[in-house]
């Protein structure tokens, strides 16, 4: 058992790797909405997991503010709209900062839509001995998007943004996309669920743009359904299992 210090009063946590929540597009960049959409599926995981649910986390970070336990992160920048290479700082930082104070050598990551692209694009960047797990719902990994999605691809030329906005980085057709799908380090356990509602995705992501390898499951549950266990309870369950492998 690990402990761990808030003032006087010691929190006994279940030993562990940290979990750390991410969340997808969310259209009003606000980092508390944003956070407030995975707060179902971060209380049903600290719950059933027995760990300590640490609610929503924000830079600057604060070591009582973090632990051994599951934690919601939004890597928007307070108050303007960046892309995604700003969110990779800021989620470095929190991950850096969720080693020095837990001890903890390596953490999962549980992420959503546009968030398993941050996470990837974390570790192309900073390297991937940190990171253990990543599991992702919804996220379109080799940039298939359709529907509104598809919008995406009028706003890219030669590989390059027309505009800078985020969710245009996730175009098949942008350099970012092709970039980040030149190579894979075998190290990390990626996890992949794809809904599939009319034969082709869950609504906005193609589901075979989801898979990464053979830890894949597709469910029948819409892009925003994906992510409520209470929704989509296969999904929930295949994250859960994952995080709880006895093989790994």
């Amino acid at each position: 058992v690990i402990y761990k210090i808030y003032d006087t009063q010691p929190i006994v946590h279940q030993e562990g790797v940290p979990i750390l929540v991410l969340h997808g597009f969310n259209p009003t960049y606000s980092s508390k909405l944003s956070q407030l959409t995975m707060r179902e599926l971060t209380t049903k995981l600290a719950d059933d997991l027995e760990y300590t649910n640490f609610g929503n986390v924000d830079v600057p970070v604060k070591c009582e503010d973090i632990g051994l336990g599951v934690m919601t992160f939004s890597y928007f920048p307070k108050g303007k709209i960046a892309e995604i290479d700003r969110y990779v700082e800021n989620l470095n930082i929190v991950i850096t900062k969720i080693m020095e104070c837990t001890g903890s050598k390596q953490v999962d990551i549980v992420a959503h839509s546009m968030g398993g692209i941050v996470a990837r694009s974390y570790m192309q960047e900073y390297g991937v001995d940190v990171v253990r797990k990543v599991i992702m719902l919804g996220t379109p990994n080799n940039g298939g998007l359709y529907n509104i999605g598809s919008i995406t691809d009028r706003f890219v030329e030669e590989g390059q943004s027309k505009i800078h906005l985020d969710f245009i980085s996730l175009s098949e057709n942008h350099e970012f996309m092709q970039e980040l799908n030149q190579q894979e380090d075998s190290q990390v356990e990626y996890y992949t669920i794809a809904g599939k509602i009319d034969g082709k995705g869950d609504g906005l992501v193609l589901a075979s743009s989801v898979p990464l390898n053979e830890n894949h499951v597709t469910v029948e549950c819409n892009h925003w359904s994906i992510k409520h266990p209470s929704l989509c309870s296969k999904a929930y369950e295949f994250v859960k299992e994952s995080l709880t492998d006895a093989s790994t």
